[in-house]
């Protein structure tokens, strides 16, 4: 039983690695596609009126010159709102992910303490003793590995 509750734990840990892994690519991609928007600073007075963006795929070889126009126009008056909107919806992102992570180690800390609480004072010591060398060992390997 208690490989099959240690394997569990295992499980748990990999999915919340991979929950927090996914929300961090997506900000990422997020964040990305921010830089992308934003607009590029004109060189000059003569640049700067007139509009620019990027057609969608395969529009290009199908408007005139006023269609480019009136398009680079529309994607200009939307670029604002939109990277405002991103910006949004990060910071929705990241206070959601803050949240999560508190009721996720609240929760890990009931769960070892449940666990625990199955032991005998016994059991318990000697498994506090097995972890504290373990943290010592994870230690040391570490502070070997960051002095070479």
């Amino acid at each position: 039983m208690d490989g099959t509750f240690h394997h569990f734990r295992i499980r748990i840990n990999q999915m919340k690695n991979l929950t927090l892994n996914t929300v961090g690519c997506l900000l990422l991609i997020v964040m990305a596609g921010t830089l992308l928007a934003a607009p590029p600073a004109a060189s000059s007075k003569k640049e700067a009126a007139k509009p620019t963006g990027r057609l969608p795929a395969y529009f290009s070889k199908v408007v005139t010159p006023e269609q480019r126009i009136e398009i680079y126009t529309i994607q200009t008056a939307y670029r604002e709102e939109i990277a405002k909107t991103k910006k949004e919806m990060i910071e929705a992102l990241e206070k959601l992910e803050e949240e999560y992570e508190e009721k996720l180690s609240g929760l890990e800390e009931q769960e070892d303490e449940e666990v625990d609480a199955v032991l005998s004072k016994e059991q318990l010591a000697e498994v506090n003793s097995l972890r504290e060398a373990a943290r010592k060992s994870t230690a040391s390997r570490k502070s070997k590995t960051a002095k070479k």
